[in-house]
């Protein structure tokens, strides 16, 4: 996995921000009263190399329901991390991928 951050990003573009993200171990999940998984180690060296105030611990966990609500209503929300949808790749602008996912459903053959 590679990542970069622009050169031209600094601390005062992430000051408005608000990040969001929704309790999804192993990717995101709260250990020890902190934020931990692969997108917020991630974002944690953003803040870091952006030498930004903001920290992990300004990252609000919610349900997802309320994250998915604030991206589309309230004006600069981040929300992570989501896998994109054909309705959601319009609605957002998307960074990333963080990792690719496979989501599958299993049931008993033959029904309950």
């Amino acid at each position: 996995m590679v990542w970069s951050v622009p050169a031209a990003l600094a601390a005062d573009d992430l000051t408005p921000l608000n990040f969001f993200t929704k309790n999804y171990a192993p990717f995101n999940y709260v250990e020890d009263n902190e934020l931990r998984g692969i997108p917020a180690e991630l974002l944690g060296k953003i803040f870091r190399q952006t030498k930004s105030a903001k920290t992990l611990k300004d990252v609000k966990l919610v349900p997802w329901a309320r994250g998915y609500k604030f991206a589309q209503h309230k004006k600069d929300t981040v929300l992570f991390s989501s896998t994109p949808t054909k309705a959601g790749e319009k609605l957002f602008k998307w960074v990333g991928p963080i990792t690719l996912t496979v989501i599958s459903l299993i049931a008993k053959q033959g029904g309950a």
